[in-house]
Protein backbone atom coordinates (compact mmCIF):
# COMPACT_ATOMS: atom_id res chain seq x y z
CA UNK A 1 0.00 0.00 0.00
CA UNK A 2 1.91 3.03 -1.28
CA UNK A 3 5.04 4.01 0.57
CA UNK A 4 3.91 2.44 3.84
CA UNK A 5 3.09 -1.04 2.56
CA UNK A 6 6.05 -2.81 4.15
CA UNK A 7 6.41 -0.72 7.29
CA UNK A 8 8.91 -2.29 9.67
CA UNK A 9 8.89 -5.57 7.72
CA UNK A 10 11.14 -4.90 4.77
CA UNK A 11 10.30 -7.96 2.66
CA UNK A 12 8.48 -11.26 2.65
CA UNK A 13 11.82 -13.09 2.64
CA UNK A 14 13.01 -11.29 5.76
CA UNK A 15 9.69 -12.04 7.45
CA UNK A 16 10.11 -15.76 6.76
CA UNK A 17 13.70 -15.70 7.98
CA UNK A 18 12.74 -13.90 11.18
CA UNK A 19 9.85 -16.31 11.69
CA UNK A 20 12.11 -19.38 11.34
CA UNK A 21 14.66 -17.82 13.66
CA UNK A 22 11.93 -17.10 16.21
CA UNK A 23 10.71 -20.69 15.99
CA UNK A 24 14.21 -22.02 16.66
CA UNK A 25 14.56 -19.81 19.70
CA UNK A 26 11.15 -20.90 20.98
CA UNK A 27 11.90 -24.58 20.37
CA UNK A 28 15.03 -24.45 22.52
CA UNK A 29 13.32 -22.89 25.53
CA UNK A 30 12.82 -24.87 28.73
CA UNK A 31 9.45 -26.59 29.07
CA UNK A 32 8.41 -24.56 32.10
CA UNK A 33 8.94 -21.31 30.19
CA UNK A 34 6.78 -22.47 27.30
CA UNK A 35 4.06 -23.62 29.69
CA UNK A 36 4.14 -20.30 31.48
CA UNK A 37 3.85 -18.42 28.18
CA UNK A 38 0.91 -20.60 27.23
CA UNK A 39 -0.91 -19.92 30.47
CA UNK A 40 -0.22 -16.19 30.28
CA UNK A 41 -1.42 -16.11 26.69
CA UNK A 42 -4.76 -17.54 27.77
CA UNK A 43 -5.42 -15.56 30.88
CA UNK A 44 -3.67 -12.21 30.41
CA UNK A 45 -5.96 -9.22 31.01
CA UNK A 46 -7.47 -7.05 28.30
CA UNK A 47 -4.67 -5.19 26.58
CA UNK A 48 -2.35 -8.21 26.30
CA UNK A 49 -1.71 -10.15 23.12
CA UNK A 50 -4.52 -12.10 21.60
CA UNK A 51 -5.71 -13.91 18.48
CA UNK A 52 -3.59 -14.03 15.37
CA UNK A 53 -1.51 -11.03 16.50
CA UNK A 54 0.74 -12.97 18.90
CA UNK A 55 3.95 -12.16 17.08
CA UNK A 56 7.53 -11.95 18.28
CA UNK A 57 9.24 -8.60 17.91
CA UNK A 58 12.11 -8.49 15.39
CA UNK A 59 15.57 -8.55 16.93
CA UNK A 60 16.81 -5.07 17.78
CA UNK A 61 13.40 -3.41 17.34
CA UNK A 62 11.81 -1.81 20.36
CA UNK A 63 8.07 -2.20 20.86
CA UNK A 64 6.03 1.00 20.78
CA UNK A 65 6.56 2.04 24.37
CA UNK A 66 5.74 5.56 25.60
CA UNK A 67 8.08 8.15 24.12
CA UNK A 68 10.86 9.51 26.29
CA UNK A 69 11.71 13.09 27.09
CA UNK A 70 15.25 14.37 26.66
CA UNK A 71 16.06 13.36 30.23
CA UNK A 72 14.96 9.78 29.56
CA UNK A 73 11.80 9.93 31.66
CA UNK A 74 8.55 8.57 30.25
CA UNK A 75 6.40 11.32 28.78
CA UNK A 76 3.14 11.28 30.67
CA UNK A 77 0.11 12.18 28.58
CA UNK A 78 -3.20 12.92 30.25
CA UNK A 79 -5.09 9.66 30.67
CA UNK A 80 -2.37 7.48 29.11
CA UNK A 81 -0.54 4.77 31.01
CA UNK A 82 3.24 5.05 31.12
CA UNK A 83 4.08 1.70 32.70
CA UNK A 84 6.77 -0.13 30.75
CA UNK A 85 4.44 -3.03 29.93
CA UNK A 86 1.54 -0.90 28.66
CA UNK A 87 1.80 0.67 25.22
CA UNK A 88 -0.34 3.80 24.67
CA UNK A 89 -3.86 2.86 23.53
CA UNK A 90 -3.65 5.01 20.39
CA UNK A 91 -0.87 2.68 19.22
CA UNK A 92 -1.85 -0.65 20.68
CA UNK A 93 -5.60 -0.69 20.03
CA UNK A 94 -5.42 -1.09 16.24
CA UNK A 95 -6.10 -4.54 14.77
CA UNK A 96 -2.89 -4.91 12.76
CA UNK A 97 -2.92 -7.59 10.10
CA UNK A 98 0.39 -9.38 10.69
CA UNK A 99 -0.24 -12.54 8.68
CA UNK A 100 -1.83 -11.43 5.41
CA UNK A 101 -5.41 -12.27 6.39
CA UNK A 102 -7.88 -11.33 3.67
CA UNK A 103 -11.51 -10.29 3.91
CA UNK A 104 -14.22 -9.51 1.41
CA UNK A 105 -13.26 -10.16 -2.24
CA UNK A 106 -9.79 -11.36 -1.17
CA UNK A 107 -8.75 -7.87 -0.06
CA UNK A 108 -6.21 -7.54 2.76
CA UNK A 109 -8.18 -7.04 5.95
CA UNK A 110 -7.95 -4.71 8.92
CA UNK A 111 -5.00 -2.35 9.50
CA UNK A 112 -1.76 -2.79 7.56
CA UNK A 113 0.58 -0.39 9.35
CA UNK A 114 0.57 1.94 12.36
CA UNK A 115 3.20 4.68 12.37
CA UNK A 116 3.76 7.47 14.85
CA UNK A 117 5.61 10.51 16.10
CA UNK A 118 5.23 12.25 19.44
CA UNK A 119 2.16 14.10 18.18
CA UNK A 120 0.38 11.87 15.66
CA UNK A 121 -0.47 8.30 14.70
CA UNK A 122 -0.84 7.33 11.02
CA UNK A 123 -3.05 4.35 10.29
CA UNK A 124 -2.97 2.65 6.89
CA UNK A 125 -5.82 0.33 5.99
CA UNK A 126 -7.94 -1.04 3.18
CA UNK A 127 -11.21 -0.31 4.96
CA UNK A 128 -12.16 -4.00 4.73
CA UNK A 129 -12.67 -5.95 8.00
CA UNK A 130 -11.59 -9.54 8.60
CA UNK A 131 -15.14 -10.63 9.46
CA UNK A 132 -17.59 -11.48 6.65
CA UNK A 133 -19.54 -8.57 5.17
CA UNK A 134 -22.34 -8.33 2.64
CA UNK A 135 -24.60 -8.91 0.85
CA UNK A 136 -26.22 -5.49 0.65
CA UNK A 137 -29.92 -5.72 -0.28
CA UNK A 138 -31.25 -2.89 -2.41
CA UNK A 139 -27.73 -1.48 -2.80
CA UNK A 140 -25.90 -1.76 -6.13
CA UNK A 141 -22.59 -0.59 -4.65
CA UNK A 142 -19.73 -2.90 -3.76
CA UNK A 143 -17.04 -2.65 -1.06
CA UNK A 144 -13.55 -2.03 -2.47
CA UNK A 145 -9.97 -1.51 -1.28
CA UNK A 146 -9.68 2.12 -0.14
CA UNK A 147 -5.91 2.05 0.40
CA UNK A 148 -6.15 5.01 2.75
CA UNK A 149 -4.00 6.51 5.48
CA UNK A 150 -5.37 8.76 8.22
CA UNK A 151 -3.63 10.83 10.88
CA UNK A 152 -4.89 10.78 14.47
CA UNK A 153 -3.76 13.38 17.05
CA UNK A 154 -2.08 11.68 20.01
CA UNK A 155 -2.82 14.49 22.46
CA UNK A 156 -6.42 15.56 21.75
CA UNK A 157 -7.66 18.91 22.99
CA UNK A 158 -11.08 20.52 23.16
CA UNK A 159 -11.89 23.02 20.42
CA UNK A 160 -12.66 26.37 22.02
CA UNK A 161 -15.24 28.55 20.34
CA UNK A 162 -17.13 27.24 17.33
CA UNK A 163 -16.95 23.47 16.94
CA UNK A 164 -16.24 21.55 13.73
CA UNK A 165 -19.22 19.81 12.16
CA UNK A 166 -18.90 16.14 11.34
CA UNK A 167 -19.03 16.10 7.52
CA UNK A 168 -20.35 13.53 5.09
CA UNK A 169 -17.88 10.73 4.54
CA UNK A 170 -15.23 9.45 6.92
CA UNK A 171 -15.21 11.13 10.37
CA UNK A 172 -13.06 8.57 12.19
CA UNK A 173 -11.83 5.00 11.98
CA UNK A 174 -12.68 1.83 13.85
CA UNK A 175 -9.77 -0.18 15.20
CA UNK A 176 -9.99 -2.54 12.22
CA UNK A 177 -9.68 0.32 9.75
CA UNK A 178 -13.35 0.43 8.75
CA UNK A 179 -14.62 3.98 8.24
CA UNK A 180 -16.98 5.75 10.63
CA UNK A 181 -19.68 7.97 9.12
CA UNK A 182 -22.03 10.48 10.74
CA UNK A 183 -25.84 9.90 10.90
CA UNK A 184 -26.61 11.63 7.58
CA UNK A 185 -27.26 10.04 4.20
CA UNK A 186 -26.69 13.16 2.01
CA UNK A 187 -30.39 13.64 1.19
CA UNK A 188 -32.97 16.02 2.58
CA UNK A 189 -36.70 16.63 2.22
CA UNK A 190 -37.28 18.25 -1.16
CA UNK A 191 -33.50 18.83 -1.35
CA UNK A 192 -33.80 22.01 0.74
CA UNK A 193 -31.20 21.00 3.36
CA UNK A 194 -33.55 21.69 6.28
CA UNK A 195 -34.91 18.25 7.16
CA UNK A 196 -31.89 15.99 6.62
CA UNK A 197 -32.43 12.27 6.31
CA UNK A 198 -31.24 9.89 9.00
CA UNK A 199 -29.08 7.24 7.32
CA UNK A 200 -29.70 4.62 10.00
CA UNK A 201 -33.44 4.78 9.26
CA UNK A 202 -33.57 5.58 5.55
CA UNK A 203 -30.70 3.34 4.43
CA UNK A 204 -31.52 0.43 6.75
CA UNK A 205 -32.64 -1.87 3.88
CA UNK A 206 -29.14 -1.59 2.37
CA UNK A 207 -27.20 -2.65 5.49
CA UNK A 208 -25.64 -6.09 5.83
CA UNK A 209 -25.88 -8.13 9.04
CA UNK A 210 -22.95 -6.14 10.46
CA UNK A 211 -24.94 -2.90 9.92
CA UNK A 212 -22.56 -1.61 7.28
CA UNK A 213 -22.67 -0.80 3.58
CA UNK A 214 -20.78 1.02 0.84
CA UNK A 215 -21.57 4.17 -1.19
CA UNK A 216 -20.65 4.52 -4.88
CA UNK A 217 -16.96 5.06 -4.02
CA UNK A 218 -16.83 1.58 -2.43
CA UNK A 219 -15.90 2.71 1.11
CA UNK A 220 -17.49 0.18 3.46
CA UNK A 221 -18.54 1.98 6.63
CA UNK A 222 -20.79 2.10 9.67
CA UNK A 223 -23.08 4.92 10.77
CA UNK A 224 -23.75 3.13 14.04
CA UNK A 225 -22.65 0.54 16.60
CA UNK A 226 -20.26 -1.93 14.86
CA UNK A 227 -21.97 -5.14 16.00
CA UNK A 228 -19.50 -7.49 14.27
CA UNK A 229 -16.39 -5.79 15.68
CA UNK A 230 -17.18 -6.64 19.30
CA UNK A 231 -19.88 -8.14 21.49
CA UNK A 232 -21.76 -5.66 23.66
CA UNK A 233 -22.19 -7.24 27.08
CA UNK A 234 -23.37 -5.78 30.38
CA UNK A 235 -20.96 -7.78 32.58
CA UNK A 236 -17.90 -6.06 31.10
CA UNK A 237 -16.73 -2.67 29.91
CA UNK A 238 -16.91 -2.45 26.13
CA UNK A 239 -13.57 -2.28 24.34
CA UNK A 240 -12.05 0.72 22.66
CA UNK A 241 -13.46 0.37 19.15
CA UNK A 242 -12.05 3.36 17.30
CA UNK A 243 -10.81 6.93 17.20
CA UNK A 244 -12.44 10.11 15.90
CA UNK A 245 -10.42 12.53 13.80
CA UNK A 246 -10.05 14.87 16.77
CA UNK A 247 -8.04 12.15 18.52
CA UNK A 248 -10.57 11.14 21.15
CA UNK A 249 -11.20 7.39 21.57
CA UNK A 250 -14.53 5.73 20.86
CA UNK A 251 -15.93 2.96 23.05
CA UNK A 252 -18.67 0.41 22.59
CA UNK A 253 -22.07 0.54 24.26
CA UNK A 254 -21.14 -0.39 27.86
CA UNK A 255 -18.99 1.44 30.38
CA UNK A 256 -18.58 2.19 34.05
CA UNK A 257 -21.73 3.45 35.73
CA UNK A 258 -19.82 6.30 37.35
CA UNK A 259 -17.20 8.38 35.61
CA UNK A 260 -14.66 7.54 38.34
CA UNK A 261 -14.80 3.85 37.37
CA UNK A 262 -17.09 2.71 40.18
CA UNK A 263 -20.69 1.48 40.28
CA UNK A 264 -20.36 -1.56 38.05
CA UNK A 265 -21.07 -1.74 34.32
CA UNK A 266 -24.07 -0.24 32.57
CA UNK A 267 -25.30 0.62 29.10
CA UNK A 268 -24.08 4.14 28.40
CA UNK A 269 -27.11 6.19 27.38
CA UNK A 270 -27.42 8.98 24.85
CA UNK A 271 -28.91 12.29 26.02
CA UNK A 272 -30.93 12.69 22.82
CA UNK A 273 -34.62 11.87 22.47
CA UNK A 274 -37.44 12.13 19.95
CA UNK A 275 -38.99 15.59 19.85
CA UNK A 276 -42.60 15.93 20.93
CA UNK A 277 -43.91 17.34 17.68
CA UNK A 278 -46.85 16.59 15.40
CA UNK A 279 -45.72 18.91 12.60
CA UNK A 280 -42.25 19.64 11.24
CA UNK A 281 -42.52 23.40 11.28
CA UNK A 282 -39.85 24.36 13.84
CA UNK A 283 -36.23 23.46 14.41
CA UNK A 284 -34.83 21.98 17.61
CA UNK A 285 -33.88 25.41 18.97
CA UNK A 286 -37.46 26.64 18.46
CA UNK A 287 -36.84 28.55 15.25
CA UNK A 288 -40.10 28.85 13.29
CA UNK A 289 -39.66 27.88 9.66
CA UNK A 290 -41.15 29.46 6.59
CA UNK A 291 -43.84 27.23 5.05
CA UNK A 292 -41.52 26.41 2.15
CA UNK A 293 -39.15 24.78 4.66
CA UNK A 294 -41.72 22.74 6.53
CA UNK A 295 -41.13 19.03 6.58
CA UNK A 296 -43.65 16.24 6.01
CA UNK A 297 -46.22 15.70 8.77
CA UNK A 298 -45.32 13.34 11.58
CA UNK A 299 -47.18 10.06 11.53
CA UNK A 300 -47.12 6.61 10.06
CA UNK A 301 -44.88 5.54 7.20
CA UNK A 302 -47.65 6.32 4.73
CA UNK A 303 -46.83 9.30 2.48
CA UNK A 304 -46.92 12.15 2.99
CA UNK A 305 -46.48 11.26 6.67
CA UNK A 306 -43.08 10.17 7.98
CA UNK A 307 -42.43 8.75 11.48
CA UNK A 308 -40.21 10.48 14.01
CA UNK A 309 -36.58 9.58 13.46
CA UNK A 310 -36.76 9.84 9.68
CA UNK A 311 -34.78 13.10 9.89
CA UNK A 312 -31.99 14.04 12.29
CA UNK A 313 -33.92 17.22 13.13
CA UNK A 314 -36.53 14.94 14.76
CA UNK A 315 -34.18 14.55 17.74
CA UNK A 316 -33.32 16.97 20.52
CA UNK A 317 -30.52 17.04 23.08
CA UNK A 318 -31.50 17.28 26.74
CA UNK A 319 -28.60 17.88 29.13
CA UNK A 320 -28.52 15.26 31.86
CA UNK A 321 -31.10 13.01 30.21
CA UNK A 322 -28.52 10.28 29.72
CA UNK A 323 -24.83 9.78 30.45
CA UNK A 324 -23.36 11.75 27.56
CA UNK A 325 -23.02 15.32 26.34
CA UNK A 326 -24.19 16.81 23.05
CA UNK A 327 -21.16 15.32 21.25
CA UNK A 328 -22.13 11.83 22.52
CA UNK A 329 -19.17 11.60 24.86
CA UNK A 330 -18.03 12.12 28.44
CA UNK A 331 -14.86 12.30 30.53
CA UNK A 332 -14.49 9.03 32.44
CA UNK A 333 -12.14 6.32 33.63
CA UNK A 334 -11.85 3.38 31.21
CA UNK A 335 -9.72 0.20 31.27
CA UNK A 336 -7.23 1.76 28.83
CA UNK A 337 -7.23 5.16 30.55
CA UNK A 338 -7.22 4.61 34.33
CA UNK A 339 -6.63 8.34 34.90
CA UNK A 340 -9.63 9.15 32.75
CA UNK A 341 -10.15 10.45 29.22
CA UNK A 342 -12.80 12.13 27.17
CA UNK A 343 -14.34 9.51 24.88
CA UNK A 344 -17.28 9.03 22.54
CA UNK A 345 -19.57 5.99 22.81
CA UNK A 346 -21.50 3.87 20.29
CA UNK A 347 -24.91 4.22 21.90
CA UNK A 348 -27.72 1.68 21.86
CA UNK A 349 -31.25 1.33 23.20
CA UNK A 350 -32.27 -1.23 25.81
CA UNK A 351 -33.24 -3.69 23.05
CA UNK A 352 -29.79 -3.42 21.47
CA UNK A 353 -30.88 -1.25 18.54
CA UNK A 354 -28.81 1.81 17.75
CA UNK A 355 -29.59 5.04 19.62
CA UNK A 356 -29.17 8.50 18.06
CA UNK A 357 -26.66 10.08 17.46
CA UNK A 358 -25.14 6.58 17.26
CA UNK A 359 -21.41 7.40 17.57
CA UNK A 360 -20.62 11.12 17.36
CA UNK A 361 -23.04 14.00 17.45
CA UNK A 362 -23.29 16.59 14.69
CA UNK A 363 -20.03 18.18 15.85
CA UNK A 364 -16.64 17.10 17.15
CA UNK A 365 -15.68 18.09 20.67
CA UNK A 366 -11.98 18.38 19.89
CA UNK A 367 -9.61 20.06 17.45
CA UNK A 368 -9.96 18.13 14.21
CA UNK A 369 -7.20 17.11 11.82
CA UNK A 370 -9.01 18.18 8.65
CA UNK A 371 -6.40 16.52 6.40
CA UNK A 372 -8.34 13.30 6.98
CA UNK A 373 -11.36 14.60 5.10
CA UNK A 374 -9.57 14.42 1.76
CA UNK A 375 -9.53 11.05 -0.05
CA UNK A 376 -6.38 8.98 -0.28
CA UNK A 377 -3.38 9.05 2.04
CA UNK A 378 -2.47 11.76 4.51
CA UNK A 379 1.21 12.68 4.18
CA UNK A 380 3.55 10.84 6.54
CA UNK A 381 6.16 12.77 8.53
CA UNK A 382 9.70 11.71 7.52
CA UNK A 383 10.65 10.88 11.11
CA UNK A 384 7.62 8.67 11.82
CA UNK A 385 8.37 5.27 13.37
CA UNK A 386 6.53 2.04 12.63
CA UNK A 387 4.78 0.54 15.63
CA UNK A 388 5.79 -3.09 16.18
CA UNK A 389 4.49 -3.68 19.70
CA UNK A 390 1.76 -6.05 20.82
CA UNK A 391 -1.03 -6.01 18.25
CA UNK A 392 -4.06 -6.70 20.37
CA UNK A 393 -7.16 -4.84 19.30
CA UNK A 394 -10.33 -6.53 20.52
CA UNK A 395 -9.47 -9.34 22.99
CA UNK A 396 -10.10 -12.90 21.78
CA UNK A 397 -11.10 -15.56 24.30
CA UNK A 398 -9.07 -18.80 24.24
CA UNK A 399 -10.53 -21.81 22.52
CA UNK A 400 -11.12 -25.00 24.45
CA UNK A 401 -8.41 -26.65 22.38
CA UNK A 402 -5.86 -24.02 23.40
CA UNK A 403 -6.91 -24.38 27.00
CA UNK A 404 -6.40 -28.17 26.92
CA UNK A 405 -2.97 -27.78 25.34
CA UNK A 406 -1.89 -25.51 28.16
CA UNK A 407 -3.32 -27.87 30.77
CA UNK A 408 -1.37 -30.77 29.25
CA UNK A 409 1.81 -28.71 29.16
CA UNK A 410 1.45 -27.72 32.79
CA UNK A 411 0.49 -31.25 33.83
CA UNK A 412 3.44 -32.70 31.95
CA UNK A 413 5.73 -30.24 33.66
CA UNK A 414 4.43 -31.30 37.06
CA UNK A 415 4.81 -35.00 36.24
CA UNK A 416 8.34 -34.49 34.97
CA UNK A 417 9.34 -32.75 38.17
CA UNK A 418 7.69 -35.33 40.43
CA UNK A 419 9.30 -38.35 38.68
CA UNK A 420 12.65 -36.75 38.02
CA UNK A 421 12.37 -37.39 34.27
CA UNK A 422 13.56 -34.78 31.83
CA UNK A 423 11.99 -33.74 28.55
CA UNK A 424 14.05 -33.19 25.39
CA UNK A 425 14.93 -29.52 25.15
CA UNK A 426 14.55 -29.11 21.38
CA UNK A 427 10.93 -30.22 20.90
CA UNK A 428 8.83 -27.86 18.79
CA UNK A 429 5.86 -26.24 20.48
Amino acid sequence: MGETGKGADESDDSDESNSNSDKKRKGSRPQFARAADCAWGLFEPQGGRSGRDRTLEPEGVRPGVPERASNGAARARPGIRTAAHADPPELQAWLRNTDGTTGYAGILADVQTVQYTDDHVWVSATGIPSYPIGPWPMNPNDATDQDYRVRIPRIPAEQTGAKTSTPLGRIGAFTNGVAIYNPLDAFSFQNRGVWNQNAVVNEAPSFDSCLGHAPPNGEYHHHQNPVCLYTASSPQHSPLVGFAFDGYPIYGAYGYANTDGTGGIKRIESSYRDRDIAHRQTLTDGTALAPADWGPPVGSNTPPEQPLGTYVEDFEYVSGLGDLDEFNGRFAVTPEYPAGTYAYYATTNSDGSSAYPYILGSEYRGIVDAANFAPGQVALDPGALTYTGPATGIPVLPSRGSFLICVLLLAGLGLARSTGTRKPRNVGS
